[in-house]
């Protein structure tokens, strides 16, 4: 999913907890999120996550397909 908004940009994620939690959601279900946020520019927001989580220590349900990054 791919976000993008109009305003200034500039967005900080060591500033607040909003982009660094949504982070650490996406990467417990294997995905990953990027923000690009010039100064003046607008923001993109990224965040891709796999179809089928799996997750250490817990297995794939019977016949779901493993999900591979290219």
């Amino acid at each position: 999913m791919q976000v993008h908004d109009d305003g200034q940009g500039g967005a900080d994620a060591a500033r607040g907890s909003g982009i660094s939690g949504l982070d650490e959601r996406a990467q417990a279900l294997g995905g990953s999120v990027t923000v690009d946020s010039p100064v003046g520019g607008p923001t993109v927001l990224r965040l891709w996550l796999p179809l089928v989580a799996e997750r250490p220590g817990h297995s794939l349900p019977w016949g779901a397909p493993r999900v591979t990054r290219i």
